[in-house]
């Protein structure tokens, strides 16, 4: 399944990077010492550690693999995490099973459910001022799934992947520690959006985000979405690819 993957190294949009945001502002500095501005450990963003959860059957509780943050990080740019969403922790066996296959040997691997996806996008952020307004706009799941996997991997970097894909030949090994950005290209020619890589902060990252907020505030229609067109990285993300590589 991940054929033909690539590294791109986009650092020449560094220029894009938050650095630009002006924090001398009192009132920016009075917020982001604010709990809205604090930010959360995956465990607590997670919802990791929360007990008494039960899956009526067929369904199964999934719990996420944590790993000490001092492996995570050693030695690599991109940590060792692996990022997923999916509706709720409840799934059927057959993802459960496949989300096995993805826990790698020092790898703490992540399952966001929406409770999960609404607290990243609910916190406020200097870097995206109108992350809330835009996202009100959105009216399905996957376009809010869409926004949050570049939110998530801004902030804490790792792999995103979509939780029906498997690593087929994709291993512990295959991101290399100097590695900032990882893609699989499509025959097309456009950025798959169901399997990505990054490290914290990365101005592609940022690109994705601010592009797709960028589009949303745009819609004629609010009511008239074209998911893959607003939200999809075949439009936010594909341009700046052919911009800097």
């Amino acid at each position: 399944m991940l054929e033909q993957l690539q590294y791109l190294d986009i650092e020449s949009a560094s220029s894009f990077s938050t650095s630009q945001v002006d924090h001398t502002d009192e009132r920016i500095e009075t917020r982001w010492r604010s709990p809205t501005y604090r930010r959360l450990e995956l465990p607590e963003l997670a919802g990791s550690y929360q007990q008494n959860r039960t899956c009526a059957p067929p369904l199964v509780l999934y719990n996420d693999t944590l790993v000490d943050d001092d492996i995570v990080f050693e030695n690599r740019k991109i940590p060792r995490m692996v990022h997923f969403t999916s509706k709720s922790r409840c799934l059927s066996t057959s993802f459960a099973n496949n989300l096995v296959r993805w826990h790698f040997p020092n790898h703490s691997v992540y399952l966001h459910d929406d409770e999960a996806v609404e607290r990243l996008l609910a916190r406020h952020w200097p870097q995206f001022p109108h992350l809330q307004t835009s996202a009100s706009c959105l009216l399905s799941g996957a376009a809010k799934a869409d926004l949050w996997r570049g939110v998530v991997l801004y902030e804490y970097g790792g792999i995103y992947s979509d939780i029906d894909n498997y690593p087929n030949e994709f291993h512990a090994d295959t991101i290399q520690p100097d590695d900032e950005a990882f893609f699989v290209v499509e025959s097309v020619g456009v950025l798959s959006q169901w399997f990505f890589a990054a490290r914290p902060k990365h101005p592609l990252m940022y690109l994705l985000v601010q592009t797709t907020l960028n589009m949303l505030t745009k819609l004629p229609h609010v009511d008239k979405q074209d998911v893959v067109r607003f939200t999809g990285m075949c439009s936010s993300l594909t341009r700046y690819i052919y911009i800097y590589i």
